[in-house]
């Protein structure tokens, strides 16, 4: 820790973080309320808007992102978890967060296997080696990351920010293994979409889609969890959400009219190209 303490100092970080936060401040209300001028978003979404804008772009807490594969036949048997933390107290200054992931396959359930309705994904985690454990052994290790990142001497979830896409089930599992996240506030991906694009209950596929964030083997507990991650990162930034225009007009207008069936492969679409089409795409993907 001695060098990234030496290089804040140097770089002096802390005043360059109480000046930014205020612009960022600035730039949220504003941009909240232009959603509301353009009848995006109604008073009290914008109040909420801004509210989760700023729990994410202060960096003052943890955010951890779980999701829960479960077998297609019997939900209440938990296949695979995943779990991905962004940490910012360990990388103040950093351009880019850097995301720790970890997947687990249950091991009492791991001769469960989906495939007939959901996508099965389990061999197929993109961040590296998968751990096998039992419930129990997972339901501990989960409940330590709770206990790491809250606050010192302070009750578990203070500090702690709980990320989610469509995440009722999610917090049903987590209550279902004995795990106890406090009263940390929840951030659910779906909910904070639905404020500005409408009630749809997106799927994580679409909705990365629309940020233009590129994936691979959804339905994999650890790679949904990373993703729903980044998913967070990018509704919370008024400057990326300007950049990906998801809030422009032909952006909402796509977005409604999309096909809603839900695709269980991630093949994109092929179209015949020119230069025009390829500058068009580079800069305003369609869905």
């Amino acid at each position: 820790m001695g060098i990234q303490q030496n290089t804040l100092r140097a770089y002096g970080y802390e005043d360059f973080v109480q000046v930014q936060k205020q612009r960022e401040h600035c730039s949220i209300g504003y941009y909240a309320r232009w959603l509301n001028e353009c009848s995006y978003l109604d008073d009290d979404d914008e109040w909420d808007l801004k509210h989760v804008m700023r729990d994410v772009k202060n960096r003052e807490m943890t955010l951890i992102s779980i999701d829960f594969e479960a077998f297609e036949h019997d939900n209440s048997k938990i296949t695979e978890i995943g779990i991905s933390v962004y940490d910012p107290w360990s990388q103040k200054g950093s351009i880019i967060p850097f995301i720790m992931l970890t997947h687990i396959i249950i091991l009492e359930n791991q001769h469960l296997r989906n495939g007939t309705y959901v996508p099965d994904h389990a061999d197929n985690f993109n961040g590296g080696r998968t751990l096998i454990m039992t419930l129990e052994e997972a339901a501990n290790s989960i409940s330590e990351v709770f206990s790491k990142y809250s606050f010192e001497n302070q009750p578990i979830g203070n500090g702690v920010c709980l990320i989610g896409h469509a995440m009722k089930h999610d917090l049903n599992y987590l209550l279902q293994m004995g795990v106890s996240y406090g009263n940390c506030p929840l951030i659910d991906t779906a909910a904070v979409l639905n404020l500005t694009h409408g009630q749809q209950q997106p799927s994580l596929k679409d909705s990365l889609r629309l940020v233009r964030q590129p994936f691979a083997f959804l339905h994999n507990a650890g790679n949904d969890a990373y993703y729903t991650l980044l998913l967070c990162l990018a509704l919370a930034d008024p400057f990326y959400r300007m950049a990906s225009e998801i809030d422009t007009d032909t952006r909402m207008a796509n977005w409604k009219c999309r096909n809603l069936k839900n695709e269980i492969t991630n093949e994109s679409r092929r179209y015949y190209g020119d230069e025009e089409r390829f500058s068009h795409f580079l800069h305003h993907q369609p869905l």
